[in-house]
């Protein structure tokens, strides 16, 4: 062994930079450490390390990643320990059992992101469990109908219709329309009611509760901008400019943005705002400075 080879990481290192590959007559001192032991393994076998693993599996910040890429059969004396763990059960259950794991399920369903990839990507589909511990949470019924059902979720709708920014997320994700069960929650954040103006593309008084059409046109720092929206927003997607192209900046000016509009379009677009807001004269200025990727349309 080299002499200037003093501890794990020079042994790790010199294997990882100089050798670029396995340093058979160093791997007892790279055992010594559980960190470069699970980097040695990880960069430099690309496998499994035996001689560190006692230490390697004793830690549960590095056990997870080892089972992804060097484990392949149970550990059965670390199963009591391992389902304790949200991120150790989502791991083994992923990596070393390959489907559901039913000792480590109440770990997981410790944590919303962890529930759902262990339904994303161990179930591939309804995780019942955490559907009765996150019920009345709105962000899990929003992201489980999204990402593990692809669809409604008819039970976590009563749920979801309390909160607007889930409530616009779900219709516009999942519904991909107007919802009206979540209409009211939207109606109290005027800026996510002009995004959901944007998406269901029309005018509309509320039928379940509190008047969306009142409250913005009513509201002195956005009524502005859902006033100009609804008298361009149809002409324009009727020539392919659809609202997220563009932002209501005030209310003499509009901003385009250049890497979405069609080229060809954007002469087309003065004439149609004019006519529109019953304008004398409106024209561009080219974008500058912060704001290279728009053109301003002034009047």
């Amino acid at each position: 062994m080299p002499k200037r080879i003093k501890d794990s990481y020079d042994a790790y290192a010199y294997a990882l930079k100089t050798l670029k590959g396995p340093f058979p007559e160093g791997e007892a001192l790279i055992a010594t450490n559980a960190i470069y032991s699970y980097k040695y393994a990880a960069e430099v076998l690309k496998g499994r390390f035996q001689l560190g693993e006692p230490l390697i599996l004793a830690d549960d910040s590095l056990l997870a990643g080892y089972m992804a890429f060097a484990l392949t059969e149970r550990i059965p004396e670390l199963e009591g320990r391992i389902s304790k763990s949200k991120e150790l059960s989502y791991a083994y259950s992923k990596n070393i059992i390959k489907g559901r794991w039913t000792p480590g399920e109440a770990a997981i369903c410790k944590s919303i992101s962890t529930s759902l990839m262990y339904a994303t990507d161990v179930l591939f589909g309804p995780f019942p469990l955490a559907e009765q511990t996150y019920i009345f949470n709105p962000e899990f019924a929003y992201h489980y109908a999204l990402k593990v059902l692809k669809g409604r979720w008819i039970d976590g709708e009563p749920t979801i219709v309390r909160s607007a920014r889930y409530s616009f997320l779900y219709a516009r994700d999942v519904i991909k329309g107007r919802w009206e069960p979540g209409e009211v929650a939207i109606s109290f954040w005027p800026e996510t009611a002009i995004e959901y103006v944007k998406l269901i593309k029309s005018e509309f008084h509320s039928t379940v509760g509190a008047d969306i059409h009142q409250i913005l046109l009513s509201d002195s720092k956005l009524g502005f901008q859902y006033d100009i929206l609804l008298g361009i927003m149809i002409p324009l997607s009727d020539i392919g400019i659809e609202p997220d192209y563009y932002e209501i900046e005030s209310k003499t000016k509009i901003l385009f943005n250049e890497n979405k509009v069609n080229k060809a379009l954007l002469p087309k677009i003065p004439p149609i705002i004019q006519k529109a807001l019953g304008l004398k004269k409106c024209n561009y200025e080219p974008g500058k400075g912060d704001e290279p990727d728009f053109v301003k349309l002034k009047w």
